[in-house]
């Protein structure tokens, strides 16, 4: 079994300050967060940065093990949305595969108490992840839909169903 540290951890410092905390607590791997603004972790917009990641990894000999990107709009009804959605995180499976992670935490859309049609947003939900389920397995990467509030995935038994549903080696649980 690996220890890994998440970059959610490490607020105040660059990735390579992040990983070098990583090692000298003497955790194995690091699990490193996909968005901008966010000074330890691989940024979307720009082309080089999981490849400078991969170098830093490499030089402070921290793995990284995973990627958390915070896409919910895979469940929207709205095209454009959704297309964006699916398109970065289709971006995060190849910024993984740059960087050697296996890994790629999913939220499972957005979803509160106060929204309608949730038949609706489910298949959205589900439609994104059959669609990405053959670009994580083209790159060796494995989709971790996580159980988490917030998304259409609150509870291990929706967790479970949405897993079953998509039914592809690439898409599995993180809980």
């Amino acid at each position: 079994m690996k220890i890994a540290g998440h970059t959610l951890g490490t607020p105040n410092h660059d990735l390579a300050g992040a990983l070098r905390l990583f090692r000298n607590a003497g955790l194995d791997a690091a699990e490193v967060i996909y968005q901008k603004d966010y000074a330890a972790a691989i940024t979307p917009s720009d082309e080089r940065s999981a490849g400078r990641a991969a170098e830093i990894a490499r030089a402070e000999d921290v793995p990284i093990v995973a990627l958390t990107p915070y896409t919910t709009a895979i469940n929207s009804m709205d095209a454009g949305a959704w297309s964006e959605g699916v398109n970065e995180l289709r971006a995060c499976i190849a910024a993984a595969h740059t960087v050697g992670a296996k890994r790629v935490r999913v939220y499972a859309g957005s979803w509160h108490a106060h929204d309608r049609d949730w038949g609706a947003h489910w298949t959205r939900l589900r439609t994104a992840l059959e669609v990405l389920a053959g670009d994580a397995a083209d790159a060796g990467v494995v989709l971790c839909v996580e159980n988490h509030f917030g998304t259409m995935t609150q509870t291990a038994e929706s967790t479970a169903r949405l897993v079953r549903e998509v039914d592809a080696p690439s898409v599995g649980v993180l809980y």
